[in-house]
């Protein structure tokens, strides 16, 4: 599946050592490497999860105003998408006094309820970043 999702993204991707410390709880996550030395990341979906790829690309793509990743190419369970460097959150956790802890939540829930607040057709995705599988 991984070599027809890279060939679908229409530039030469292999997949390269990176990999998050944490799989999430939907879609699973592998990186990819462009020739150009560009980072990139594979999401994909259980079958039963095309819904929710579909609200995770378009959300990504409203994300305009924040360093969120840029979508390469989407179908109906996998999203080719930049890598954006830095260390995740999940990754510092432990590192954080209680007031950057705080301070961090306190952020990350104003970026969400900004978020809730996009109405509209929840599988619509613009056509310029989106292919089928």
């Amino acid at each position: 599946m991984i070599a027809e999702i890279i060939a679908a993204a229409g530039i030469p991707l292999e997949v390269d050592s990176w990999a998050p410390t944490v799989q999430g709880a939907v879609g699973h996550v592998v990186g990819l490497r462009g020739p150009d030395g560009d980072e990139y990341v594979l999401k994909t979906y259980p079958s039963w999860a095309r819904r929710k790829a579909a609200v995770e690309v378009r959300a990504l793509e409203l994300a305009t105003d924040v360093n969120v990743p840029r979508v390469i190419v989407a179908g109906d369970r996998y999203v080719v998408m930049t890598r954006v460097p830095g260390v995740r959150w999940a990754d510092r956790r432990r590192e954080l006094s209680q007031p950057q802890s705080r301070k961090l939540h306190r952020e990350v829930g104003e970026l969400l309820r900004r978020m809730h607040v996009v109405r509209g057709d929840r599988s619509a995705t613009t056509t310029s970043s989106t292919a089928t599988s």
